[in-house]
C-alpha cells in the first residue's frame, strides 16, 4: 500500500494517489504504556477513522477544512463528513513515525482524558443530529471495541493476558473522562 524511495523512506502520498485515498494515517513509535497500545489498536489497512499523525489530500483539506467547532474530535469528524458527503477512504500506513513525546503513566492518563472528552463530545453532537440507536449503541461500545476486544483478540493468548490488564485500564479512563465530561456538561446546563 505505501512505496518507499531510495532512502527507504515511506512516500504515503504516492499511495495516496495509488489506492484512491484521501487521507493516511501512522502508527506512532513512541514506546513505554502508551506506545504498547498505539501497535495493538493501529492495524495497518483500510480505517474509518484516522487519527494523528496524518497526511491529507492538501487541496481536499483547503476546500472542506476541519470544523473549527470541534475541540477534540476534529479527526473524527472530518472522517466521517467526508465520508459521507464525498465518499472519501482512508487508510492506517505500514509506515512508523517516530513521535516525540512521553510514554509514561501521567501521558497515557493524558490521552484517556483526551479521548474522553472527544469520546462524549461525538457522541452528545451525533445523538443530536438525530443518530439511531444502532448508531448510539456502537458509539458507546467504541472504546471498548477498539481498545480492549480488537487488541486482545489479536494477539496470541499469551500474550492477550499480559496486554488485558493495561488496555482494560486504557478503555476504564477513558469512559471515566467521557463520565466525567458529560457530568461537568450537565452541571454547567443547570447553572
Amino acid at each position: 500500500m505505501v512505496t518507499e524511495n531510495r532512502g527507504g523512506h515511506k512516500k504515503p502520498s504516492s499511495a495516496c494517489r495509488v489506492n484512491k485515498l484521501q487521507g493516511f494515517g501512522f502508527r506512532d513509535g513512541v514506546r513505554g504504556p502508551g506506545g504498547a497500545r498505539g501497535e495493538l489498536v493501529f492495524v495497518a489497512g483500510p480505517a474509518t477513522v484516522i487519527g494523528t499523525p496524518t497526511l491529507f489530500v492538501g487541496d481536499l483539506l483547503r476546500a472542506h477544512p476541519y470544523d473549527a467547532t470541534r475541540r477534540f474530535s476534529d479527526d473524527s469528524e472530518l472522517c466521517e463528513r467526508w465520508t459521507r458527503e464525498l465518499g472519501a477512504r482512508f487508510a492506517i500506513s505500514d509506515a512508523h513515525v517516530l513521535e516525540v513525546g512521553k510514554a509514561s503513566w501521567d501521558e497515557v492518563v493524558v490521552r484517556c482524558r483526551m479521548y474522553g472528552i472527544s469520546d462524549e463530545e461525538v457522541f452528545r453532537i451525533g445523538r443530536g443530529s438525530g443518530w439511531s440507536t444502532r448508531r448510539q449503541v456502537a458509539s458507546l461500545l467504541h472504546p471498548a471495541r477498539v481498545d480492549f476486544v480488537e487488541p486482545v483478540t489479536r494477539l496470541r493468548p499469551r500474550d492477550a493476558v499480559t496486554a488485558a490488564p493495561f488496555l482494560a485500564a486504557f478503555a476504564t479512563m477513558r469512559y471515566l473522562s467521557w463520565a466525567a465530561t458529560s457530568c461537568r456538561r450537565m452541571a454547567t446546563n443547570l447553572r
